[in-house]
């Protein structure tokens, strides 16, 4: 599935462990991991399928933790999808 981030994010400051988004829609503000801001990141890029977001992430080690970031990144972005911060790009 393409990938994009909604409209109305804006990706706030960082701090050592976490950082803020904003949802302009539903004027929530959320604390994500600077590992999950990576992510929003890598998808404001333009990266918007799942194998060019973990390229954009630059995942190295060996195979096996490549397969466990991927399953990390892809419950990311069911979370990311169920809170409104990203959107499922059509056509």
């Amino acid at each position: 599935m393409p990938y994009r981030l909604a409209d109305q994010v804006a990706l706030g400051p960082d701090w050592p462990d976490e950082c803020v988004v904003y949802d302009g829609g539903s004027a929530s503000t959320h604390v994500v991991t600077t590992d999950a801001m990576q992510v929003l990141r890598v998808i404001r890029s333009g990266a918007g399928l799942l194998p060019d977001i973990l390229r954009g992430l630059d995942l190295t080690g060996e195979r096996a933790e490549q397969a466990e970031a991927a399953e990390a990144v892809q419950a990311m972005l069911a979370e990311f999808s169920r809170l409104g911060l990203v959107l499922v790009r059509s056509g």
